[in-house]
């Protein structure tokens, strides 16, 4: 997707062909009759740059490690069934994200029990016996679903900051219906014994955590009394994805089974900013040092008391997943256009080096002598020149 640009309306008229090139945040409007062999010609000089190419066969390799030994977990962001066409191969660990509010932004009407339960079980199945994570619905704010117009959710949920949790704590009925559905989905699958988990977006505050998981015992209580079989293990996690709740983990570690860094939104917020602005949507880098050393503080301070994972479309991109190795992860989460790439990488990282290198660049960049000489908030350029003369990526 490419967003963002105020003057490209006035550029077209109906009928133009376009090529869109979300990764680079392009857009190029060509003539009906150059459109094949210039898009061709594009992609080919993309691929050759990048390495990016997907690699179904690479991933039938074993589980990555880095080339000093470190175990890394690789999983997968879905949405849909489409995105696990290659979940099974034994590189990959699993899902660690599945959006669930997908469905519901596509419907003209709120899904049933019925309708969640089998699209959820469907998912499962596909799954076998790896594991797949859950995200209770995050509607609201940007996320704009068509059933609004109809008045089934208000329209006060496209308000900024009111959505995820606090929709779901607002409107317990949509969180109970889907817990519902998930309880019977993991029943329904062929793989009862795999742990059902379920993770919640958006926490501010270990209370609203506790809520939550409160509406779940709820549900699983209420299939007992209905005479239904429940889920033998489940797992409830929280996605880290507002600054509060960094400061709040020693409360919120003794309550949850895992946890999840969301990216995006946590860049978001962390700098103050809303990113489908065009005018800030660049402005700050998730490679920027403050921000690196906030996600170390966090790897740091969980200190592997519960797993621990990153899920956002920005574990996906080959400089921002050599970063997250240097400061500690082990565990990403990756969109499923990327993941033979990130692959790639993790075998060629020696963590060690790169860990070295990234805490002398952090701290010069971070020290009073760095603040003044840098004309950059960011780590990119440095992290580049790295890859390169590593033979991480091609200059």
């Amino acid at each position: 997707v490419v967003a963002g640009s105020h003057s490209l309306f006035y550029m077209l008229t109906p009928g133009d062909p376009l090529m869109i090139d979300g990764d680079k945040g392009k857009i190029c409007i060509h003539s009906r009759r150059d459109i094949g062999p210039r898009t061709r010609s594009i992609l080919k000089t993309s691929l050759r740059s990048s390495g990016a190419d997907f690699n179904a066969a690479e991933l039938d390799g074993p589980p990555p490690v880095t080339l000093d030994g470190i175990p890394i977990r690789l999983s997968i962001n879905a949405n849909l069934p489409e995105d696990l066409v290659h979940v099974n191969q034994p590189s990959i660990d699993g899902v660690g994200l599945f959006r669930t509010e997908i469905p519901f932004m596509l419907a003209n009407e709120l899904p049933s029990v019925r309708g969640q339960t089998e699209f959820y079980s469907h998912i499962l199945n596909q799954m076998g016996m790896k594991p797949l994570c859950f995200r209770t619905l995050d509607i609201g704010g940007d996320k704009m679903l068509l059933l609004q117009k109809h008045g089934e959710v208000s329209t006060q949920a496209t308000a900024s900051g009111w959505r995820a949790i606090r929709l779901s704590l607002d409107r317990p009925m949509l969180l109970r219906h889907q817990i519902r559905a998930f309880l019977r989905a993991k029943m329904a699958s062929n793989y009862k014994n795999v742990p059902l988990s379920i993770m919640i977006p958006m926490v501010a505050e270990v209370s609203e955590f506790l809520s939550i998981r409160k509406i779940i015992q709820i549900e699983i209580q209420r299939e007992k009394t209905l005479g239904n079989d429940v889920p033998s293990v489940i797992k409830i996690g929280a996605m880290i994805e507002i600054p509060s709740i960094v400061y709040q983990l020693e409360q919120l570690l003794p309550f949850v089974d895992f946890l999840a860094l969301g990216s995006n939104d946590l860049q978001q917020f962390f700098f103050a900013y809303d990113r489908d602005k065009p005018e800030l949507s660049n402005r700050y880098d998730f490679l920027s040092p403050s921000f690196l050393m906030f996600l170390k503080q966090i790897i740091e301070r969980v200190d592997g008391r519960v797993p621990l994972s990153i899920c956002g479309e920005s574990a996906s991109h080959r400089l921002n997943v050599l970063a997250l190795l240097g400061i500690g992860m082990t565990h990403l989460s990756v969109s499923p256009s990327h993941v033979s790439d990130v692959y790639r990488m993790i075998k060629r990282v020696h963590r060690g080096n790169l860990k070295t290198y990234m805490d002398m660049a952090c701290q010069h960049l971070l020290s009073p002598e760095g603040c003044v000489e840098r004309t950059s908030v960011t780590l990119r350029h440095r992290l580049k020149s790295f890859a390169v003369d590593h033979g991480l990526i091609r200059s």
